[in-house]
């Protein structure tokens, strides 16, 4: 009977202690589930994920407010991507992220309105990637 015992005891403390793994690894998980508008994967809180691809931008319409504008872009393409906002007067273009790779990009907008974006890698934008930041107040 002390065997049967023994191991009973063993196996709750195992399960209890499984059961705390879980939780604790549940606790720090914490992924971006609000549409991509949120700081997951290392991103800044309040960011914008954007995915890049060959040859698209996912969401290829992005909605922001006037004001500082941070991006998290994220290269999940097999070749270097970057953007490039259209704002008159100031056009501004991120750093290149290479396959794999993601990077923050922040502009400041103050003017409502749509601007145009693409990739400014030679062909992407003719293959189709591109989209529009629409800003408004």
């Amino acid at each position: 009977m002390k065997v049967w015992s023994r191991g009973i005891a063993r196996v709750t403390v195992l399960v209890a202690a499984a059961a705390l793994l879980m939780l604790a690894l549940a606790a720090c998980g914490g992924g971006d589930d609000n549409g991509g508008n949120g700081g997951g994967d290392g991103a800044p809180a309040g960011a914008i994920t954007v995915n890049m691809t060959e040859f698209k931008f996912e969401p290829a319409t992005i909605e922001a407010q006037t004001g500082e504008i941070t991006f998290n872009l994220v290269n999940d393409g097999t070749v270097d991507h970057d953007m490039h906002i259209e704002i008159p007067g100031n056009p501004q273009t991120s750093e290149l992220v290479g396959p794999g790779e993601s990077a923050t990009f922040t502009v400041t907008i103050n003017e409502p309105g749509e601007y145009e974006i693409w990739c400014t890698v030679a062909g992407h934008r003719e293959s189709g990637m591109e989209g529009t930041l629409k800003v408004t107040g």
